[in-house]
């Protein structure tokens, strides 16, 4: 079981593929990833400005 975690009681695989994940899963990890994109670009971009899309 090395692809497999005890927490709280419950044994959790931690190797799973995204066409294992629900949908409410998958939502909620590609919201949590581009709001946490927008705050990154927005601490390390200079200049300013919109930076979707600019090259």
């Amino acid at each position: 079981m090395k692809n497999h975690v005890q927490v709280n009681g419950q044994i959790i695989n931690i190797n799973k593929k995204v066409s294992d994940l629900s949908m409410k899963q998958r939502n909620w990890i590609a919201e949590t990833l581009r709001t946490e994109m927008l705050i990154f670009l927005e601490q390390n971009l200079n200049g300013g400005g919109n930076a979707i899309g600019v090259y």
